[in-house]
């Protein structure tokens, strides 16, 4: 299987805080958890699946 990647850019005009919240509650429904290896780098991992899913967000 070839490891596939999405990135997708958007514009969102939304208080920082708003945003978080947001995340936090797609986080926790997807039962992600919080990792820091990559490249010294925060990402989200979740393995509920038959595949790994991962997460990273920038605001």
């Amino acid at each position: 299987m070839k490891n596939t990647r999405y990135i997708k850019d958007i514009q969102l005009d939304l208080p920082e805080e708003e945003v978080q919240g947001i995340i936090r509650r797609f986080l926790n429904q997807g039962q992600f958890e919080i990792r820091s290896n990559f490249g010294g780098m925060e990402y989200y991992e979740s393995g509920i699946s038959i595949c790994h899913r991962f997460f990273q967000y920038r605001y």
